[in-house]
């Protein structure tokens, strides 16, 4: 399985040392015609190539008539030599028997690093003129993001046009001849087709933007980030850089160029294990996919430091590879159940066309005739598309709920306690935080822990780490609008009010790091929790109690909803001073809540539900004397004498080992009570 993702390794290494697409045969080089009524000529057919020879040759040997033996014909639809560092010659001559004597000679691929070209000039010699995309835009002989060079061919003449490649990476060279007014008409036509494409690229960036606002999650921001690699691999494909930012800087061209390949794969790949929630569906193949990830973004530093070649190599190495490991993924992931699976596949289709096309295209095995340029453009924007139309469909139309995301967990991974521990705490409640999409969700209630989306939130090695202290004093105290020199004081009560003021400001910036910086908000002097953006349990119970208590209402139901949500003592087993003033009203909230519950109960003349619920009461506060005398009271009317007689018994151990007290008058009062009936009967 794993074989197959570094497969397109093996592939490119093979292919590299073959011969590019191009057919050849060698001989004395055909004349072009340039006939009346025709404007546009493609030159590919007409060209004559050949490697530079060591030692190199003069042009002034090269471009005379006696050199042509030297030179194979190309008879292919387009002329590219795929991967390469060598430097090629071309040569074609040209008879014009036309009334335009003015042209346009264009090598269509902006990316190529070194273009010299030579033209004899009757009384002048020969004419050398310099372009590529390592020269300045002001230095070219015409200021064009193509590499464009205007030639004069008088009518009747014979002219023989030499040009000298370098280029340290992919070759293509798209070559043609244009009048001066189809020059200007393919420029407009292009301009208009990139128009169109960068038009769509900025809509698709908007759309991400825009959800990523609205529900901040990693996935939308990588989208975002991928459209924008995109969008820079685009302009620097159709040297757009060149043109508007990089004129004085030929070698960022070059640097863009590269980086923006390596982004694009960075991103695409971090979206995919954001979309497929890879972590959680293959936690192995995810880890696998994230060392690729990152190594791309290390390499999308390296075009500062390496040739094109290499980097070239690297490039169509990494993305195969990648792609076809993030379809296994997307495969696996959709096998074992995974919603956005199929979709995902869909969609990476396109991208897994469009790579290929890209690396076949390098290696001269894809056809990609005179539209080469447009192709893989095209293809891209159709990725774009497509993936932002899965994002906006899953995401916009079947936003899950914190409960579904955490029981899809725990089927994927196994229940964890605390994870359960919340999810049984959000099910317990039928009311509107059910379906909220909190990203973070905190349980107090018979200790802490904290969950961001479906990760347990690390505080560090140390469990009294002064963020961590921070953020439950802020549950204790508020969790809104507190005061900022209360929560300083509470937690440095021995420090002055400078020192406090600048502790609390450096740990609320560690917290918000740790949490998410919009978990806390820090104005006019008062620190709040966002209850938006933080699901807290002990809340959500003190809210839900303070509701029922409120109403007077006496529906079973809602008690037990609420009641499920007490898991313990409030931050059990911490002994700070800010934590006992809300333990206590959370403990006498739930002696409350069970004790009503209870008592409805036993009017009712179901002991055994109030004994079940004094008994849970015991389990979660094993101290609240109020829960053994309601007990007893249960076993006064159920005769169970003995019973009734043990659970004192259970009591005076419990206070005399934690509290070193004994029993109140009302439990005594009923152990009297029970042993009075036990002995009557």
């Amino acid at each position: 399985m794993l074989r197959t993702g570094f497969l397109p390794v093996a592939v490119v290494i093979l292919l590299l040392f073959l011969p590019g697409n191009v057919y050849s045969s060698r001989g004395e080089l055909p004349v072009m015609e340039i006939i009346p009524g025709v404007e546009t000529y493609p030159l590919s057919q007409h060209v004559g190539y050949s490697i530079e020879p060591t030692p190199p040759l003069a042009p002034e040997f090269l471009i005379s008539d006696e050199s042509d033996f030297l030179f194979d014909l190309n008879q292919s639809e387009y002329l590219s030599f795929g991967l390469t560092s060598n430097v090629y010659w071309l040569k074609i001559k040209f008879h014009n028997i036309s009334t335009i004597s003015e042209w346009m000679l264009e090598l269509g691929y902006p990316q190529l690093d070194h273009v010299s070209v030579f033209v004899v000039y009757p009384g002048r010699g020969i004419m050398a003129m310099q372009s590529g995309d390592m020269l300045n835009l002001s230095n070219r002989p015409l200021g064009n993001r193509h590499i464009v060079i205007p030639l004069s061919f008088p009518q009747g003449e014979i002219k023989t046009v030499l040009v000298r490649v370098y280029h340290q990476a992919n070759m293509i060279v798209p070559i043609n001849l244009y009048s001066f007014d189809q020059f200007e008409k393919k420029n407009g036509l292009e301009t208009l087709f990139l128009g169109i494409v960068f038009g769509m690229v900025l809509l698709g960036l908007l759309y991400s933007v825009w959800l990523f606002w609205q529900y901040r999650r990693g996935v939308f921001l990588f989208h975002c980030m991928f459209i924008i690699s995109i969008g820079s691999y685009i302009a620097s494909l159709n040297g757009l850089p060149a043109e508007w930012l990089w004129g004085s800087l030929p070698e960022m061209n070059n640097i863009q160029y590269f980086s923006s390949v390596f982004l694009c794969v960075f991103f695409s790949t971090q979206f995919s294990r954001a979309f497929l929630e890879s972590d959680i569906w293959v936690p192995k193949l995810d880890r696998l996919l994230a060392v690729g990830a990152y190594i791309t973004v290390f390499l999308a530093i390296m075009p500062f430091f390496l040739p094109g070649m290499i980097l070239a190599t690297l490039a169509f190495t990494a993305a195969p590879s990648l792609v076809v490991l993030a379809t296994i993924v997307g495969v696996w992931t959709w096998k074992k159940g995974n919603p956005n699976g199929k979709l995902y596949l869909l969609s990476m289709l396109v991208l897994f066309i469009t790579i290929f096309m890209m690396l076949f295209s390098a290696l001269n095995l894809f056809p990609a005739g005179r539209w080469v340029n447009y192709q893989l453009q095209v293809a891209l924007i159709v990725e774009v598309i497509v993936f932002t139309t899965a994002l906006g469909f899953v995401n916009l139309n079947t936003v899950p709920t914190i409960e579904e995301l955490l029981k899809k967990n725990a089927l994927i991974m196994g229940t964890n306690p605390g994870q359960q521990k919340i999810l049984n705490s959000i099910s317990s409640l039928a009311n509107p935080t059910q379906s909220k999409n909190f990203q973070l969700k905190i349980s107090t209630l018979g200790g802490f822990e904290a969950w961001h989306d479906l990760n347990q939130v690390n505080f560090g090695s140390r469990g009294s780490s002064k963020p961590l202290l921070l953020l439950k004093s802020i549950i204790s105290l508020g969790p809104q609008n507190i005061p900022e020199n209360l929560l300083g004081e509470s937690i440095w009560p021995d420090s002055d009010g400078d020192l406090v003021k600048g502790s609390l400001k450096t740990n609320l910036f560690r917290l918000r790091k740790i949490i998410g910086f919009d978990a806390i908000s820090h104005s006019g002097g008062q620190v709040s929790l966002d209850t938006g953006y933080c699901w807290i349990d002990s809340e959500v119970f003190e809210n839900q109690v303070r509701r029922l208590l409120h109403t007077g209402k006496m529906n079973p139901e809602d008690y037990q909803q609420v009641l499920a949500l007490y898991h313990g003592e409030f931050l059990a087993g911490e002994d700070h001073p800010t934590f006992i003033q809300k333990r206590a009203r959370l403990k006498q909230s739930y002696m409350e809540c069970v004790c009503k519950l209870a008592s409805s109960h036993m009017q009712k003349g179901e002991h055994e539900q109030a004994m079940e619920l004094y008994n849970t009461g015991i389990r979660k506060e094993p101290q609240l004397e109020v829960f053994y005398q309601g007990l007893m009271r249960c076993c006064l009317e159920t005769e169970d004498w003995a019973g009734g007689i043990q659970v004192y018994q259970n009591l005076a151990g419990v206070l005399e080992s934690n509290l070193e007290t004994q029993p109140s008058g009302e439990s005594v009062r009923l152990l009297m009570a029970l042993k009075k009936q036990q002995a009557s009967a």
